[in-house]
C-alpha cells in the first residue's frame, strides 16, 4: 500500500512553459487561487510519465506527473505538502466549465465504483483537467488504487455515456516521484526521475573557491552545484540559481580544449558572477580547476 510521507505527445510538450494553477488547501473540488503561480519546469521522466515541478526545488509549490495516451487525453497526479490530486482529460471533458459528474473505478470492478462531482481546472496551455482533490491529513483509498491497479476508468455524460480508460503502468513510481519531489527529504529512498536531455540540474557536494590566495568558500557535502547539462561541462558552485545564492559563488566554463574560463560575484551579496578570473584554468585533482589567480572546485 502506498502511504503519503512518491509517451510524450504534443500536449505534454506544451507543458515545458506551464504554470500550474495554485490551489488552496481545500478539499476535492477546491477552485484555483487567483494569485499568480510560479513557473513550472520539466524535472525528468519516470517511465511513460513526465514530472514537472512548480517553484524552487527546496520548497516546491507542487510536483505533477503527467501521462498522455493521445492528443489531449491523459492522466495527471499532483502532489503538494497538504494535498494531492488525480486528474484526467477525456473526450469533451472540457466542453463546458460546469462541474462534471464522474464515476470512477479500477480494473474491471465497476460494481465498486464511486461517483464524484469534479470542477474544470484549466492550465495555461489551455488544457482543462477534471481533478479530484484530497487532503493529505486523511487516508484516501483512491490513491492506493491509482498506485497499485492496472487500469483506471472515468464514466461521464456527454451526448450519451462516455467512458475514458487509461493504463496505470508505472503509476506507482510516478506517484512516489511526485510526492518525493513535492516534499523533499520525506523519503529515505526517493524515486529519482530520469533527467530530461539538456535540462540543468543541481547536485549537493563539496565546493571550494580560492581567489588571490584567499579562501572564500570551502563547503563539504552540502554545497549546491548547478550543472548546465548542455554537453559543455559548465557549472556554478554555491548556488542553485533558483532560490539560493551564497555570499560567494562562481562559474566555470570549459572551452573544450582542456582549458576553461571562470567568473565569480566578487563581494558578499552580489547577485551576478561578473568578476572575471581568467581563461587559462586547467583541471587538476579532486574536481578542481586552477590558474595563476584562482581555484574553483566541485565534487560529489
Amino acid at each position: 500500500m502506498l502511504r503519503l510521507p512518491t509517451l510524450l505527445c504534443p500536449a505534454i510538450l506544451a507543458l515545458s512553459s506551464l504554470s500550474v494553477l495554485g490551489l488552496p488547501a481545500a478539499a476535492q473540488t477546491g477552485k484555483p487561487d487567483d494569485s499568480a503561480p510560479p513557473p513550472s519546469e520539466l524535472v525528468g521522466s519516470v517511465g511513460n510519465w513526465s514530472l514537472y515541478r512548480t517553484g524552487p526545488a527546496a520548497h516546491p509549490v507542487s510536483c505533477t506527473a503527467y501521462m498522455f495516451s493521445g492528443s489531449e487525453e491523459g492522466l495527471r497526479f499532483e502532489a503538494r505538502a497538504d494535498q494531492t490530486a488525480i486528474g484526467f482529460i477525456g473526450y469533451a471533458t472540457a466542453a463546458d466549465a460546469t462541474p462534471l459528474t464522474v464515476t470512477i473505478w479500477f480494473d474491471n470492478d465497476r460494481d465498486r465504483s464511486d461517483t464524484y462531482v469534479l470542477p474544470l481546472e484549466t492550465d495555461e496551455t489551455g488544457l482543462g483537467w477534471r481533478n479530484y482533490r484530497s487532503p493529505n491529513s486523511a487516508p484516501e483509498p483512491l490513491l492506493d488504487a491509482f498506485a497499485n491497479d492496472a487500469t483506471m476508468h472515468f464514466a461521464y455524460r456527454y451526448q450519451g455515456e462516455q467512458v475514458a480508460s487509461y493504463s496505470l503502468a508505472g503509476s506507482n513510481r510516478a506517484m512516489r516521484a511526485a510526492l518525493d519531489c513535492a516534499m523533499p527529504g520525506s523519503s529515505e529512498t526517493p524515486v529519482v526521475p530520469e533527467r530530461a536531455a539538456g535540462q540543468p540540474y543541481v547536485i549537493r557536494g563539496t565546493c571550494r573557491l580560492v581567489v588571490d590566495g584567499r579562501t572564500y568558500l570551502d563547503r563539504r557535502g552540502d554545497c549546491p552545484i548547478w550543472m548546465t547539462n548542455d554537453g559543455t561541462g559548465s557549472f556554478w558552485i554555491n548556488t542553485d540559481r533558483d532560490g539560493y545564492l551564497g555570499d560567494y559563488f562562481a562559474e566555470l566554463e570549459p572551452a573544450g580544449d582542456g582549458t576553461a574560463q571562470g567568473h565569480w560575484n566578487g563581494s558578499p551579496g552580489a547577485t551576478h558572477a561578473e568578476g572575471f578570473l581568467g581563461e587559462d584554468f586547467r583541471m587538476g585533482a579532486g574536481g578542481c580547476w586552477s590558474n595563476a589567480r584562482a581555484t574553483i572546485c566541485a565534487a560529489r
